[in-house]
């Protein structure tokens, strides 16, 4: 009997995700449109630049068949067109591999706030200083005019 072949369907939501965010590939693993439990799903990350990173994929607790793997993109992005090679493997089961790309867009951080406003304090020594000048000056004319 020929040995029955793994089908792998994949999706990755959202569609298109932004630098310094995450999102979720989901591969669902069939058999002759039968879902298939217990498989091995591996998965290689490639952004634009070429870089790889390995994805872990673990197996969903509602739907039979399906692994997903979250996925993080860096705040440095790069923004493009990134892409995603999965294999699913069981024994007993013929492999199967597939592919998907999706865009991650580059979206700028939000600026901090401004600083609270300084307030110069020369100013104020300034003017207590000269009050306390003319509060003086006015005991001292106050003194004379009582004597």
């Amino acid at each position: 009997t020929p040995t029955p072949a793994l089908s792998i369907a994949l999706s990755v939501s959202p569609s298109s995700i932004a630098n310094g965010t995450s999102g979720v590939i989901s591969a669902s693993v069939t058999s002759n449109g039968q879902p298939i439990t217990g498989a091995i799903v591996t998965g290689t990350l490639v952004s634009p630049s070429g870089a790889s990173t390995p994805m872990l994929f673990t197996t969903s607790s509602s739907t039979p068949g399906l692994y997903t793997a979250t996925i993080s993109i860096p705040s440095s992005g790069p923004a493009g067109t990134w892409s995603a090679t999965v294999t699913a493997s069981k024994a007993g089961y013929t492999s199967a591999s597939g592919g998907i790309a999706f865009t991650v867009t580059l979206v700028k951080p939000t600026p901090p706030p401004p600083p609270p406003p300084t307030v110069n304090l020369t100013w104020v020594y300034v003017l207590a200083g000269l009050a306390a000048i003319f509060a003086l000056i006015a005991l001292i004319y106050i003194a004379i005019k009582l004597k």
